[in-house]
């Protein structure tokens, strides 16, 4: 099963994530990579089942004072969102938010 549809929680980047980052020029390296932490939910996108993600930075969340367990919560940190996107058939859409 891919990584990226496991349970709720956030998660280091899963090799598919990294490489998007990487392929995308998001300007990121591997050491910032490796900071970041992404959740998932499932949703529909047309008639597709997709993941929607979000990739942050755990360490933008501490000046907040917030935890995060699910998708849901980075609504009221979005400052700390660095890319969002969807994981659609195993492949990753992302954009910089």
């Amino acid at each position: 099963m891919l990584s990226f549809l496991k349970k709720d929680g956030a998660k280091e980047l899963s090799a598919d994530l990294r490489k998007a980052l990487g392929t995308h020029n998001f300007g990121l390296d591997k050491a910032e990579m490796a900071r970041l932490r992404y959740v998932s939910k499932s949703g529909i996108m047309g008639r597709s089942r997709v993941q929607s993600v979000r990739i942050f930075d755990p360490s933008l969340l501490v000046k907040d004072g917030g935890s995060i367990g699910k998708y849901d919560d980075l609504d009221q940190m979005k400052t700390a969102i660095v890319v969002e996107g969807y994981i659609q058939s195993g492949t990753p859409y992302l954009y910089r938010r």
